[in-house]
């Protein structure tokens, strides 16, 4: 959303073929170029939220992603390592959000990010190494107090924002390509996942797939992903209506002129410690803010709280030692580094509906969907990149994410019939 209640007003040049009624491009500002760019930096679960919100039950189906997200908001807390990690992937933190502070219009509304520690140990001189977190009152220091109190400037440095520098201008096509107005620390891992899938033998689609936390956690995850990171991954053969042209396009770009920076989803992040040790994709997480590795804090008998003088005090302040340098390490709210507590198991439809695994669940979906057993199979499949890269592919484009993105490996395997639509 806007910064502001004030009404935001663009100026642009269009072109307009009269015969069709038709925009054909439009020269704009950096400031509106920025936005349109913005969309890109949105996490997967962040557009399904925002586009419920907005239109309601006239929200767009994307893909198989609403049910996704539905079935998350629906699982039960003690399915999570912890709180934090549930509320991470339903309002999964925007990688870009330095990058969209000053933009005239903000659709993300996810609040700005901000530290937090503990007010006892912080001032403590006996402890070099200080815990912090991204969440106000929900992390608990090793001291077992909650960390509540805010660092003191722990917005890393004041961002410049925007993606475009400020004296450029923009050719924007009706499809969202954009080009210059001018007259000339990866992760990833090779360990895979197996899921175990019922497939209906008549039309080759799988119906559930049984799942331990590993493969769970990387479907869930699959929503902290940002838009353009999400193109990046799956390349140059994968469209999703105009907003392809727009991730595209960036590319052609002369990034030293025209970008803050060179295309910023080469390389897709995701906020820090957002990154799952399930997630098979190559993703980075954003750098940590300066204050994450050390902060100097000045020793006044004004500047410390009088606990600290009446019962943390050991040392006299002397004209030698007036400071305090602390190293500081933000702890991973998510819990054990994934999201999803294990050993569990559980059931996942075809749409990506995730629920606890039970001794019946299985038999109670085939009886929801009237498939008898002896039309059905199971299949052991192997996740990996390969495989996970098909089912975000997918899950963007087909409410059947499984057995569309699982397709292509099932038929490698077995000689199957071919999957409708």
């Amino acid at each position: 959303m806007s910064s502001s209640n004030e009404e935001v007003k663009f100026r642009m040049k269009v072109l307009i073929n009269k015969e069709k009624n038709k925009v054909l491009f439009a020269e704009v500002d950096h400031d509106l170029a920025d936005i349109l760019i913005s969309f890109l930096t949105l996490p997967l679960g962040t557009m399904v939220r925002l586009l419920s919100e907005h239109y309601g039950d006239e929200a767009p189906v994307i893909g198989s992603l609403n049910t996704l997200y539905k079935g998350l908001v629906d699982l039960d807390r003690s399915s999570f390592c912890t709180k934090l990690g549930k509320q991470m992937l339903i309002k999964p933190k925007n990688p870009f959000e330095d990058d969209l502070v000053k933009l005239k219009v903000n659709i993300d509304d996810t609040e700005p990010t901000m530290y937090f520690t503990c007010e006892v140990c912080s001032w403590n001189r006996l402890k070099p190494v200080i815990n912090y977190s991204m969440y106000d009152g929900t992390t608990k220091c090793a001291c077992g107090k909650l960390m509540s109190s805010i660092f003191q400037g722990s917005k890393s440095v004041e961002a410049a924002g925007g993606f475009t520098t400020e004296t450029a201008s923009f050719i924007i096509t009706d499809d969202l390509q954009i080009a210059a107005a001018t007259t000339t620390t990866t992760t990833t891992t090779s360990k895979n996942m197996t899921v175990k899938a019922i497939i209906q033998k008549s039309t080759g689609k799988i119906l559930v797939a049984q799942a331990m936390e590993d493969f769970v956690d990387f479907v869930f995850s699959l929503l902290t992903i940002p838009l353009g990171g999400a193109l990046s991954l799956l390349g140059g053969d994968f469209s999703v209506g105009s907003i392809h042209n727009l991730h595209r396009s960036l590319s052609n770009l002369d990034g030293d002129r025209y970008l803050k920076s060179p295309n910023p989803f080469k390389t897709p992040q995701l906020p820090p410690k957002y990154l799952s040790k399930h997630q098979v994709f190559p993703l980075t997480e954003k750098s940590l803010p300066p204050i994450s590795k050390h902060q100097v804090f000045p020793l006044t008998e004004k500047s410390l709280p009088p606990k600290y003088l009446s019962k943390h005090q050991v040392f006299p302040l002397t004209a030698k030692s007036p400071y305090l340098i602390k190293s500081f390490i933000l702890l991973d709210p998510k819990g054990q580094g994934s999201y999803v507590k294990g050993p569990a198991t559980f059931m996942v439809t075809d749409d990506l509906v995730v629920t606890k695994s039970s001794a019946i669940s299985g038999l109670s979906i085939l009886h929801s969907l009237d498939i008898p057993t002896s039309d059905t199979e199971e299949y052991v499949i192997d996740i990996g990149m390969e495989e996970g890269l098909s089912i975000l592919r997918a899950s963007l484009l087909s409410t059947s994410a499984l057995s569309n993105g699982l397709e292509p490996f099932l038929k490698k395997r077995f000689k199957k019939p071919k999957l409708k639509k």
